[in-house]
């Protein structure tokens, strides 16, 4: 499941990218090429666990962004870390509870290592829903009320901060489409001029959380844990996992951000140069390299074009593609039914659209 937002200035609009997803974060991660340096010491290491359920899991709520420099994302612009929040609740213990202990004929009886005391808190993973807290008994993660007093409140601070309105956008994800969560999110956007809009159906590749973000994350949990074990490569529980989560995304630098969305622009350029045929972009060597980091330089919160790189024409040293023409959009009238903030997106703002916002 996805969020995307969309922030633009509120006295000069301003386009700028923001997404907040939802990802699991796995306690291990399976590699296919397993390294190994003998000379160093450095040798494959196996996990083992008694079934795939043992291997713990925790879910993310990331929520980054973009604000373009001068309203034009082909330039760059300033990386933003929004809200980084884990799903679940701090829960009472009912009763003890320990691990497995498996004894040499195979059995097992439950009096290994104590897991949790009966009156103490601690951390439980809940589903996601649109709009219900609590199903049959059993507690939910209700975006709705995510929304309503952590997001909201995160995406106004940034708002106020950068003096910018926000435009969200996500995926069509089953607890996305609640109603009751959908009508709160409109009205509670159109009080403060916000946007809010779904991303294209069956698109994963125009998710640049998915594409970018999370990749790095991900690395970054990995060598963190094999920091915090030695390189022993133990396996996380979820309070470590949350914790190497929390300062992977702490150590993210915001120009990593910030590439991320000017290489997400290319994407987007792409589908609509080739027709919306992703497989003329994505595939065969360097297929998806759109000479971001040639033409971008890394500034202490995003990336910035160099002063020579400016993509006035096709270049392989430079960015692959060109903002659209007039004419790759259905031309004139059909820009002309888009919104201002739509337009800007596109890089094709016309007067027309500004004296209607």
């Amino acid at each position: 499941m996805s969020f995307s937002a969309t922030i633009s200035s509120s006295t000069n609009p301003l386009p700028s990218s923001s997404t907040s997803h939802l990802q699991w974060f796995y306690a291990c991660v399976e590699r296919n090429n397993a390294k190994q340096i003998t000379s160093l010491g450095i040798f494959p290491v196996d996990y083992t666990v008694r079934h795939k359920s043992h291997i713990e899991k925790i879910m993310i709520i990331c929520t980054t962004g973009i604000i373009p420099y001068e309203g034009d994302i082909m330039k760059g612009g300033i990386g933003v870390k929004v809200l980084f929040s884990r799903v679940g609740c701090m829960t009472e213990a009912k009763q003890d509870s320990h691990a497995r202990e498996y004894h040499d004929d195979g059995r097992y009886t439950m009096t290994g290592e104590q897991l949790r005391k009966k009156g103490e808190l601690y951390w439980e993973n809940w589903e996601v829903t649109g709009s219900d807290e609590e199903r049959e008994g059993v507690k939910k993660f209700a975006l709705l009320r995510y929304f309503r007093d952590e997001l909201i409140p995160a995406l106004e601070d940034k708002a106020r901060r950068y003096n910018v309105i926000i435009r969200f956008q996500w995926d069509g994800a089953g607890p996305h489409n609640d109603s009751r969560l959908l009508r709160f999110i409109q009205a509670e956007f159109n009080k403060r001029g916000w946007i809010f809009d779904f991303q294209p159906s069956q698109c994963p590749i125009l998710n640049v959380s998915d594409a970018c973000i999370f990749p790095s994350l991900s690395k970054k949990v990995s060598s963190n844990q094999a920091v915090q074990f030695d390189g022993t490569r133990k396996i996380l529980r979820g309070e470590a996992i949350w914790d190497a989560a929390k300062d992977a995304y702490a150590a993210m630098p915001e120009s990593t951000i910030a590439r991320a969305y000017t290489g997400h622009a290319q994407i987007a350029t792409a589908v609509i140069e080739h027709g919306g045929d992703i497989s003329a972009f994505t595939r065969g060597a360097g297929a998806l390299h759109y000479g971001i980091r040639k033409t971008y330089v890394t500034t202490t919160d995003g990336v910035v074009m160099l002063e020579d790189a400016t993509p006035t024409e096709l270049d392989p040293k430079h960015l692959k593609y060109l903002r659209p023409r007039t004419e790759d959009l259905g031309g004139e009238e059909a820009i002309y039914r888009l919104n201002v903030d739509q337009q800007m997106a596109l890089g094709v703002v016309t007067t027309l659209a500004l004296v209607k916002r």
